[in-house]
């Protein structure tokens, strides 16, 4: 009996199993491997994140194996025979793989030749041949003739023994098991061109793997990429074969894989009458059923491996590359903002090492901007800083709430950066500055200063209140994006020479009147205007909702109306200057149509061309894009974004579906 799950995860990972509970739990709970590892520390013992990833891969692959040994076991218990020996080794079996081998002999099947030639009673010739090679296959054949069964002569009777033979050998866990070992050492991926192939301009791509051979155990990923490339396309033949088959066009002596068949049943070639009749069995057996069984097994584990160092490889790059630095090799100088600390400096060459640091004062108390600005010169001058970065505190301790879903205290992170902003406005007095010609570009720097926190507070809001997000880009003279980013908190965002528009009040003063009721009230004169206002969205808004919840529910009669058919779609076009729209021609029996779908992220038009599918024939015509479209194909998400048509096959065109 093997041990729990957490403690064989346990083990596996060097941990206690008190640590392992406390991840599963967490994992169980919705968490991600993520959050766990960088804010639940202290939960788990210290798991990180490397950890915690296999241990979620060795939970999901566990928890799946018990599933399907519970019902191997329930499976095999019905049909009446689960024996206890039985019942150990499928209760030990450490793999699905494993698990599989064991089940092999109970799956449910098509009904076999075999199963043909135990129903007419020639299993038990079958094992008397096993058993004692001194039987004479003839002549024991003839007492098991069975003409109403199909086996009127004696040939007819030894080929239903022998594909009784051939099953029980395929079906052998522990066959199975030598052989896939076995091919796993010696087993070499063949690829060889097509035929007639060659020549064509697509191939030549793969030329290199026309005719080519290599360990399957030493395959790099990339290259059996390529391989299954080049089969799926059409252009190679992969096999597996041995790397003692012959290369040369020279006779191929004794198969290995044969004499393991043979030699795990006991059968051996000493010249008995039945000797040859089970060794050309046991080719049989390996050529038709176990071969095959196992290339394809052994090559669909080549391409998932494959696939899977593609994605650690692309991984390690892309951590390589997220981890260099953002400009490449420039002498930088970094700056950390601080008021009444100061600013700290700090300088490093192009290969990352640090060659000066100081400190700064451009803010109050000590309002040195001049000598900050003439630091700043001598330092850019001395080291030739071609890059300067800026530290933004805000931003990462903004982006650990956010993670931590600690709303509230990211909302007031935001109020930090506001609150700085109104103390830099005081302290600076614009007003001031802009009265002295003299201070002009110091005053340019302030309001630019005052623009950037203000398109930074635009961005930090947007989850919040993601209505004046955009209005504030617009005051500012920009573009408001499609996405507010937390990558474009950066300082410097705000383009030179951007014309700042005229302002309008974004977050109007609220009051309650004393009938309790809710008034935005802007300015005293405005007040009963904006009032009235109010009491006009929130009918509209109370009328929207009304009519909305009175259309939400339909009768049985109103889904009758709908006129559900199969039609074939015979042309499919984009709908130009769209991301979405596919422009279809359909053919509903006779009728032929114009639909426009928003299915063009999902299909191509190759894709689409001769399909059946179904769509809502009866709906009213509508305009889109300037086409009139007829109709509505169905279709579903499959949770993943991807969206699925409902498909048709063989259904003849104009079929009412019902």
């Amino acid at each position: 009996m093997l041990a729990p799950i957490e403690h064989r995860i346990a083990i596996e990972l060097n941990v206690r199993p008190a640590q392992v509970n406390a991840a599963i739990a967490l994992l169980d709970e919705g968490a991600t491997v993520p959050f766990i590892a960088r804010y639940r520390k202290e939960v788990t013992g210290g798991l990180d994140d490397t950890q915690l990833r296999t241990l979620e891969e060795r939970l999901g692959y566990l928890r799946e194996l018990e599933e399907r040994r519970t019902a191997i076991l329930a499976s095999i218990d019905e049909q009446g025979k689960l024996t206890p020996e039985l019942k150990a080794e499928i209760e030990d079996a450490e793999t699905k793989q494993r698990l599989e081998d064991l089940y092999l002999p109970y799956k449910q099947k098509r009904r076999t030749k075999a199963q043909i030639a135990r129903e007419a009673g020639i299993e038990p010739l079958a094992l008397a041949l096993l058993d004692n090679p001194e039987l004479t296959p003839d002549e024991e054949a003839e007492k098991f003739l069975n003409a109403e069964a199909g086996f009127a002569d004696t040939k007819a009777v030894l080929d239903g023994a022998r594909q009784i033979l051939m099953e029980r050998f395929a079906e052998d866990a522990e066959l199975l098991g030598k052989l896939r070992e076995y091919l796993n050492d010696h087993g070499v991926v063949a690829s060889t061109v097509i035929t007639d192939k060659e020549t064509d301009p697509a191939a030549a791509k793969f030329r290199d793997w026309f005719d080519f051979r290599e360990a399957i155990g030493t395959v790099p990923s990339h290259r059996a990429l390529a391989l299954f490339r080049g089969r799926n396309e059409g252009f190679l033949r992969l096999q597996l074969a041995l790397d003692s088959d012959p290369t040369d066009g020279s006779p191929a002596g004794p198969n290995p894989c044969e004499g393991r068949i043979a030699g795990h049943f006991g059968i051996k070639d000493q010249g008995r009458p039945a000797d040859a009749w089970l060794r050309e069995t046991v080719r049989w057996a390996w050529s038709v059923k176990i071969s095959l069984h196992l290339e394809l097994e052994l090559l669909g584990q080549l391409r998932e491996q494959a696939e899977e160092e593609a994605i650690r490889v692309f991984g390690r790059n892309l951590k390589d590359l997220l981890l260099a630095a953002p400009a490449g090799p420039r002498p930088t100088l970094g700056l950390d903002p601080g008021l009444r600390t100061g600013t700290k400096v700090a300088i490093v060459d192009a290969t990352g090492k640090l060659v000066e640091t100081t400190t700064i004062y451009p803010h109050v108390p000590r309002n040195e901007w001049d000598k900050s600005l003439a630091i700043l010169a001598a330092l850019c001058g001395r080291h030739q800083v071609e890059l300067i970065a800026i530290g933004n505190e805000l931003r990462n301790s903004y982006e650990k709430q956010m993670e931590a879903f600690a709303f509230q205290n990211g909302l007031a992170e935001i109020f930090k950066l506001v609150s700085r902003a109104n103390k830099y406005i005081d302290e600076t007095g614009p007003w001031l500055l802009a009265k002295d010609p003299a201070k002009a570009a110091r005053l340019k720097t302030v309001m630019y200063n005052l623009a950037e926190v203000l398109r930074i507070v635009a961005i930090l809001t947007s989850p919040y209140i993601p209505s004046t997000s955009p209005k504030i880009y617009t005051q500012l003279g920009l573009t408001a994006p499609e996405q507010f980013l937390l990558a474009d908190t950066a300082w410097g965002g705000l383009p030179d020479g951007t014309k700042v528009q005229k302002g309008e009040p974004l977050y109007p003063r609220i009051e309650i009147t004393e009938s309790g009721e809710t008034v935005i009230a802007a300015t005293k004169k405005t007040a009963p205007a904006a009032k009235q206002a109010v009491k006009a969205e929130v009918k509209a808004e109370a009328k929207t909702e009304s009519k909305a919840a009175a259309t939400e529910e339909i009768t049985i009669d109103d889904f009758m109306k709908i006129d559900l058919r199969v039609a074939t779609i015979t042309a499919a076009e984009r709908v130009p200057k769209t991301d979405k729209l596919m422009k279809l021609e359909v053919r509903i029996g006779e009728e032929e149509r114009t639909i426009v779908s928003g299915i063009a992220q999902h299909y191509t038009a190759e894709e689409l061309i001769g399909r059946n599918v179904i769509v809502i024939a009866n709906l009213k015509a509508a305009k889109l894009r300037g086409i009139e479209s007829r109709g509505m194909l169905l279709a579903a998400s499959d949770g993943e974004g991807k969206l699925v048509l409902a498909d048709a096959p063989d259904i003849a065109s104009g079929s009412k579906v019902k």
